[in-house]
Order: structure tokens, then C-alpha cells, then sequence
């Protein structure tokens, strides 16, 4: 699971910025070895470990495993793939790997012509691959919409694969979110042949639900997929037990329940 800092340029010689939370920052990134665009992950573990939430690492990997192995052997297409999970020593240098304020100091674009990134520099804490939904997060992408807004059919066709993620998750795992918001639903275009699902601009997913099919599923031009994964739990036996701290993440969207009630609530 160890790179170097020449292992690491070789296979991932430019980056671009995209977003950050709580414990990571996510890149755009090129992979040499498969010649396409990834997005990654990048967690400072011990800055974690400091914080005692260490835990939160070894959920957001495991559970990012498992439910990935549900679109490789496609049972439910709306999951972020996890293709990969290395550690280094070091943080990614904001001047060649970008930041906030310059997301892209290599370029918007991989050029195999260009400089490739400096030898000397420090290499990544730890990684973790992950398959690139160029559209960023939901709320990233209304609030970058002309109109601020979606549509009501691009609001059914992303709540539909939204709802069937979660269902799937729950009946295969017995898998709770607990942080169900637009910031953890990534999109990738479903219409662009240079990046639509399965290298495909025309995109069909028939769904099944029991007895019931739905042959033409409302995809849209969104590939809606469900994503971090740091405070789910995936043990059935904890269902009708009381909640714990652990249930309260972001605290604008927690159940009004869990607020009257307190650990009364299930």
C-alpha cells in the first residue's frame, strides 16, 4: 500500500484541485497506467488520529469497498467506485496539486508535453482512487445551474437513483447513511461520449425492485452516485436500538427526532 514520491509522478503526473471537507480533499487526477482522468482522495491520517475520529478513515474505506463491488457486478449502477487505496508520508504541495484559491497550477487539462511535476516535492498522505463524476456534488451543481435550480424531471430522475442507492445499500448490507445530503451525491454526465457511463454517449439502465421493472428509469443527463460513506454504519443489528453521538453528523439535517427525543429516539 506504500508509494514513493517517483512511484506517485510516474503514475499521476498532474493534478487539479476540487473540493475539501472535514478530512480530505479530493483531486482530479491522470493515471497513466489506465490513460484516463480519476478523481482521489486524500486523507491526513494522523491529523485524524489526533482528533480521535480515526475511526471515520476505516469507515469511509470499508464501506466505499464494499459498496463499490454492487456496480462492478452491476446490481446498482449509482455507486462511487473505489479502485484504489495507497499511503505516503507527506501532504499534496498546494503549488503543483492546487488549492481554493488556484485550483489548477498544471493546467485545466493533462498535456503529456508539459513539464511533469517536480521531483523534489513531498508526496500525499493517504490516498484513495476513486472513479471521477466530473460534475462534482449535487448542491456544487445547482448552485453553478443558469437558473440556480433543477428542473422538476431532473429533480425525479436524480431522487429516483438517489432513493433506489440507498435501497440497495440497506437490502444487501443493512447499510445506514446518517449524512443523506446533496453534498454526498456526486454526478457524471450520462450524455457526454468522452465521459458518459460505460464510455457510452447513449445510456439505457433498466431497474428492478422485487417484482417490479422499470425499463425506462429516469436517468436524465445525470449519473446520480452515492458517495462518503464516514459515519454509516453496515450492522443490521443495530436497527431499533437507541441512537448515539454517532448519528449526529451534519446537524441542519438531522432528524427532528433524534432532536426532540434525544438517545429515546431508535
Amino acid at each position: 500500500m506504500k508509494k514513493g514520491w517517483q512511484c506517485l509522478m510516474h503514475q499521476f503526473p498532474w493534478a487539479q484541485f476540487l473540493s475539501d471537507g472535514a478530512f480530505k480533499r479530493v483531486y482530479k487526477v491522470w493515471n497513466n497506467c489506465c490513460g484516463a482522468y480519476e478523481a482521489m482522495s486524500v486523507m491526513d491520517v494522523d491529523a485524524i488520529d489526533d482528533m480521535r475520529n480515526l475511526n471515520l478513515v476505516g469507515t469511509e474505506l470499508s464501506v466505499s469497498v464494499i459498496l463499490s463491488s454492487l456496480t462492478k457486478r452491476n446490481i446498482c449502477p449509482n455507486f462511487v467506485v473505489t479502485r484504489g487505496v495507497f499511503t505516503c508520508r507527506h501532504e499534496p504541495p498546494a503549488a503543483l496539486w492546487g488549492c481554493k484559491d488556484d485550483c489548477a497550477p498544471g493546467g485545466l487539462i493533462y498535456d503529456e508535453h508539459a513539464h511533469p511535476l517536480n521531483d523534489h516535492m513531498p508526496p500525499p498522505g493517504k490516498c484513495g482512487k476513486m472513479e471521477l463524476c466530473d460534475n462534482g456534488d449535487v448542491e456544487e451543481f445547482i448552485r453553478n445551474h443558469p437558473d440556480k435550480m433543477l428542473t422538476p424531471w431532473d429533480c425525479r430522475n436524480m431522487l429516483f437513483q438517489m432513493a433506489f442507492a440507498l435501497h440497495v445499500a440497506a437490502d444487501r448490507f443493512g447499510l445506514k447513511h446518517y449524512d443523506v445530503k446533496l453534498l454526498n451525491f456526486l454526478l457524471q454526465s450520462a450524455t457526454d461520449p468522452t465521459i458518459a457511463v460505460g464510455d457510452h454517449p447513449h445510456v439505457v439502465l433498466r431497474y428492478g425492485v422485487g417484482s417490479h421493472i422499470f425499463p425506462d428509469a429516469p436517468l436524465g443527463s445525470q449519473h446520480c452516485q452515492t458517495g462518503r460513506y464516514g459515519t454509516a454504519v453496515l450492522r443490521s443489528d443495530t436497527d431499533g436500538q437507541p441512537i448515539s453521538l454517532g448519528q449526529f453528523t451534519t446537524l441542519e439535517n438531522t432528524p427532528p427526532d433524534f432532536l426532540i427525543l434525544g438517545n429515546a429516539a431508535e
